[in-house]
């Protein structure tokens, strides 16, 4: 089960549900979160993300 027990802010890092990347919270944005890519082939890449789809952990 994948959740989110705790309030999001600046600098967190959460997992991406939907690709499973572990992410940095940058700026909040509305609905959602510009995030950024902190580890893989794709590290450092800045994307946008639904703060419903960042959680703690993907188990």
């Amino acid at each position: 089960m994948m959740t989110t027990k705790t309030k999001l802010k600046e600098g967190d890092i959460k997992f991406f549900k939907k690709s499973g990347n572990k992410v940095r919270l940058l700026t909040p944005d509305g609905n959602g979160w510009v995030v950024e890519r902190v580890s893989g082939a794709s590290a450092g890449k800045q994307m946008w993300c639904p703060s419903r789809s960042l959680v703690d952990s993907l188990d």
